[in-house]
């Protein structure tokens, strides 16, 4: 739980050196935000490389292997099957 929302503090820190908004969210924004970022995003995405050095990314990765799932069967899970209470699911909603 302490390491949870240590997490969730630094996250919040992140975004703040970022500018990118906390609490208020513009979603009427969103999609040319997502747009102007297209580029990084497909980085993320598909480089290797690049999706180690992404914070939220080893913190998925972390998660995931606190549960003992690779990726592959992470990915294979419907949505009715993830356990509410895993780390990978609380720590991947927004907000």
């Amino acid at each position: 739980m302490i390491k949870q929302v240590s997490r969730k503090v630094e996250q919040v820190k992140i975004a703040g050196q970022n500018g990118w908004p906390i609490t208020n969210v513009d979603f009427r924004r969103m999609p040319s935000r997502i747009i102007a970022l297209r580029d990084h995003l497909m980085n993320i995405t598909y480089d290797l490389d690049v999706r180690e050095q992404v914070y939220t990314w080893t913190c998925f990765e972390a998660d995931l292997e606190v549960q003992g799932w690779t990726l592959a069967q992470f990915g294979w899970m419907g949505a009715g099957t993830l356990p509410l209470t895993s780390p990978t699911v609380e720590n991947s909603r927004p907000g």
